[in-house]
């Protein structure tokens, strides 16, 4: 994914195969709720960029981001979920690797059902930055109300 160098020309930073397998491993210890497992994936000074809704803005540090992904499912009661075991794409390009899914949850007894893509920057094999999409942000925005 290009990003600014120290001296602001664009770098492209190219992922590989083996970068999906850090994101699989982030997803799952995510869903499991398993907050040392998130940070294993994340190097120290990853940011995550949440579009919508009371986590909405810019996470920084690996413990700002295991927080607001522990957060999530948290809030949601432990309800959020892929919408089934395989509805999750991971797509490996030469600078960005992107994850797709449909989530859903149900918290005081309004359903969530979100189509996101998460798109991931690698540094030293470890997660650096992710940006968050969601198809519906309004609908994000208030079932994270």
């Amino acid at each position: 994914m290009p990003s600014l160098g120290a001296t602001g020309t664009l770098v492209t930073v190219p992922v590989s195969p083996s970068d999906a397998q850090v994101v699989l491993r982030l997803y799952e210890a995510f869903l499991d709720g398993d907050e040392n497992g998130v940070l294993d994936e994340l190097s120290p000074d990853a940011c995550w960029y949440v579009p919508a809704g009371r986590f909405a803005g810019m996470h920084e540090g690996s413990e700002a981001v295991a927080a607001y992904l522990i957060g999530l499912r948290d809030a949601s009661g432990g309800s959020l979920r892929p919408w089934s075991e395989d509805s999750r794409d991971v797509a490996v390009g030469a600078n960005h690797l992107v994850l797709i899914d449909r989530l859903v949850a149900t918290r005081d007894g309004v359903d969530l059902d979100s189509t996101e893509a998460w798109v991931f920057e690698f540094r030293g094999g470890r997660i650096a930055r992710v940006v968050q999409y969601v198809g519906d942000p309004e609908a994000f925005a208030r079932f994270w109300s």
